[in-house]
This record gives C-alpha cells, structure tokens and sequence, in this order.
C-alpha cells in the first residue's frame, strides 16, 4: 500500500513540473523581449536626438555663414561709397586748382595786355588814358565774375544737400523730383549724379541694382 502512494507521489511530481518549467521559460523570454525592445527605443531616440543635434548645428552655421556674407557685402559697399567719394572731392579739388590757375593766368595776360600798351603808346596821352581805362574796366569786370564764382563754389562745399533716399516703397516720380531737386542745388555733373543716385538707394531697391550687369549701370 505506501508502495503505491510512494508511486502516485512520484507520478504526480512529474507530471506537475514539467508543467511549470515551460511557463518560467516564457516569462523569461518576455522579460528578455521587453529589455530588447526598451533597448531599441532607447537607442532610436539616441540617435533621433544626435539628428536634431546635427541639424540644428548645421543651421546654425549656415546663419552664421549668412550673416558674415551680409556683414562682407556691407562693407564693401561701404569701401565703394567711400572710394566714389574720395574721387569725388579729388574730382572737386582738381576743379577748383584750374579755375584759379585760371583766374590768375587772365590777371597775368591782362598785365602784359597793359605793360604793352603802355610801353607802346609813346606820347599818345589821351589814347593811352583811354585804353588804360579801359582795360581796367575789363580787369575789374572780370575780377568780379571770378570772384563770384569762386565764392559760389565754396559755398555750395559747406551747404550740399544730401540726396533723397528710395527704397521701392514710395513714389518714384515723387524721388525722382527731390533728387533732381538736389542735384541742381548741388550743382552735380552726369558722374556725381549717378554716384549719388547709387547711394541713394535702400533695401529692396539696392537689391534689385545688385541684379543689372555693371556696364548697363
């Protein structure tokens, strides 16, 4: 009789633990699933957040790009505006040597005009009263003509209007009227025009200048 309960025991032990085994082994197969696949998402977002991190590097730097070129178109547009106006007070200086070299070359042939006349007139009195007189009245005119241009010109050096600026977004006709303003009060020839129409412009307008080829500007 224990023989056969001793039996049932060992029967009932091997049929129970076999049982058991299978269900240990999937939950550890579970278990092991569920840390590959936390492995994986943790792995997905390190490397979606190494993306982002490159992206926004890479924006970065082509802002950072952008901004030197913008900051390297300024200043030589800047160079250029200064270069033009260099010239142009050379220009101005130049113009201003040649009027009184000018100036003191007619004073000269006036004074051989009289030196000659004089030296030439012998007893002629009167003729030589007159001619004298005359002269003189010429030099005086002509003095004073100079004089006034002269002090025209420096003038206009301390009371130079600035041009009007034009971005595109007012009225063109209405700029083209104060330039055109400007420039007779300024006095202003073909080149100073063009080179105070070029500085004259802002934003939008500026841009669409960038796009005409230099021999049509």
């Amino acid at each position: 009789m224990c023989w056969l309960i001793k039996k049932e025991r060992k029967s009932l032990k091997e049929v129970c633990v076999p049982s058991v085994l299978p269900s240990t082994q999937q939950e550890e197969r579970r278990v092991l699933k569920e840390e590959e696949k936390e492995k994986l998402l943790k792995e997905k977002r390190r490397v979606l957040k190494e993306e982002e991190k490159e992206k926004r590097r890479v924006l970065k730097e082509e802002e950072k790009e952008k901004l030197l070129r913008e900051e390297e178109k300024e200043r030589l547009l800047k160079e250029k505006r200064r270069v033009l106006k260099e010239k142009e007070k050379e220009e101005e200086r130049l113009l201003r040597q040649q009027e009184r070299e000018e100036f003191h070359q007619k004073v000269t042939n006036l004074e051989i005009r009289f030196q000659s006349e004089i030296g030439g007139g012998g007893g002629g009195g009167g003729g030589v009263q007159a001619a004298l007189e005359n002269n003189i009245g010429e030099v005086r005119t002509e003095c004073k003509r100079l004089e006034i241009e002269l002090a025209r010109m420096k003038s206009l050096e301390g009371r130079n209007i600035p041009p009007p600026t034009f971005d595109g977004q007012t009225s063109l006709e209405g700029f083209r009227r104060q330039f055109e303003a400007v420039t007779l009060n300024n006095g202003w020839g073909e080149t100073e025009k063009v080179t105070n129409l070029i500085v004259a412009l802002r934003g939008p307008a500026l841009d669409l200048l960038q796009t005409v080829p230099r021999a049509d500007q």
